[in-house]
């Protein structure tokens, strides 16, 4: 009977310090956030510093395309500090398969896996997500420090070999 209060107790302690712990993380403030609410509370990005537009290529159309941070359609966003794009993959595709950015700016992925067992690996700039699940994602960032164009890849298997692979294009 002792040993079942024990048992008891720990998993109440358990629960207790588990609620505290993810109730407490929802707090904090990711640089993300809070750029997102400085664009909620109507402050506008410097598009200025970009010169022109990236060039994304969806698919089979190529279009110009920048959007602001508040913008949640999964395209691109300018900021002072980095540019921003998402990126999803699906089984043997990724959403995005050309990016264009200037030499010498930060860039920072959002990538996102929605099918499939993915990665995301461009190896002339050492940039690498983990081998992610349906519904995981992970952020990468780094600086476009060579021209040329680069092609990133999903490293799983045969997925590069089937066509899971983009461009990114430094000029």
């Amino acid at each position: 009977m002792k040993k079942i209060y024990i048992i008891l107790v720990v998993i109440v302690i358990a629960a207790v310090a588990g609620v505290w712990y993810f109730s407490s993380s929802g707090n904090r403030q990711s640089p993300v956030n809070e750029t997102v609410k400085l664009m909620n509370d109507n402050q506008a990005i410097d598009n200025e510093a970009a010169d022109l537009p990236p060039i994304i290529n969806e698919g089979e159309n190529t279009v110009n395309k920048v959007n602001n941070l508040a913008d949640n359609d999964g395209g691109l966003a300018v900021n002072n500090q980095f540019r921003e794009f998402n990126l999803t993959a699906a089984n043997f595709k990724y959403d995005v398969t050309e990016i264009r950015v200037k030499k010498g700016e930060t860039i920072k992925i959002n990538f996102k896996v929605v099918q499939g067992f993915h990665d995301l690996v461009i190896d002339e700039f050492n940039a690498r997500t983990a081998q992610l699940q349906t519904g995981q994602s992970e952020i990468i960032e780094f600086v476009a420090d060579q021209s040329g164009e680069f092609e990133y890849y999903c490293s799983i298997g045969s997925h590069r070999a089937m066509g899971m692979v983009g461009k990114l294009i430094v000029e």
